[in-house]
């Protein structure tokens, strides 16, 4: 009698943040902005030696029949130069060893240039786009230091269209956006099939985190389940 043959699909989910917390823009519900200080990171890209072990023991963990996918996220990951990406779709063939492999990327899509897209589309990236609806929307909260950023990020859009790269929306929903669904579901659709919505429920920090450079509260449950903090304004 033959037995019947069962693949290995396990997959993990795990999402590595290569340039760290360093970002072009200051969200102001960016929860991520102050952690390289917390951290006192001093290298902000991180080492080739790291890259290699991360995609090594990614691959390895993995079932021998998963897809495995590589998530690069940030802080703002387009701030890595090309030839990291290119030495982890090099070491990600090395070890691959003919595995199913994708990469994703999310971004903000205010440094996307010809070049980056051109390189997205001939390595089959799939790109996250972070946009929370229509500019007067979006820049409420998502601004760099010449104010809101919504008109860069169509024009970073514009460039994954024009070639042919797969891209999805992140939008986080927040007090201001909140309150127009229909607006933010409709400016959307005009820019994708695929969307997906990320709640903003952030607390302000006790005293002793903020005296330690935290701008929100720590999950709770980590000091005390009982410890009630009130909301942030966004």
């Amino acid at each position: 009698m033959n037995k019947l043959y069962h693949p290995d699909s396990r997959t993990y989910a795990i999402m590595a943040k290569p340039i760290g917390a360093a970002c072009n823009l200051l969200c102001r519900y960016c929860y991520y902005l102050e952690k390289q200080d917390l951290m006192a990171q001093q290298t902000k890209l991180m080492s080739d030696v790291v890259l290699k072990a991360y995609i090594r023991q990614n691959l390895s963990i993995h079932g021998q029949n998963a897809v495995v996918e590589f998530a690069w996220h940030g802080g703002e990951p387009t701030m890595a130069p090309f030839d990291f990406y290119k030495r982890a779709l090099s070491y990600q063939r090395q070890y691959g060893d003919g595995r199913k492999i994708r990469n994703t990327l999310q971004t903000n899509a205010t440094l996307l240039t010809d070049a980056w897209c051109e390189f997205f589309a001939a390595n089959s990236f799939l790109i996250g786009v972070s946009i929370d609806g229509p500019a007067d929307l979006h820049d409420y909260y998502r601004q760099n230091h010449h104010g809101g950023t919504c008109e860069q990020t169509i024009n970073g859009i514009k460039l994954l269209q024009k070639h042919g790269v797969a891209y999805n929306t992140l939008t986080t929903v927040n007090f201001i956006n909140s309150q127009y669904p229909e607006a933010v579901y409709l400016f959307l659709r005009e820019l994708t099939d695929y969307m997906q919505f990320l709640p903003v429920v952030e607390c302000l920090p006790a005293s002793y985190e903020a005296s330690a450079g935290q701008r929100f509260a720590m999950p709770t449950g980590i000091h005390s389940p009982s410890m009630k903090h009130p909301l942030t304004d966004f």
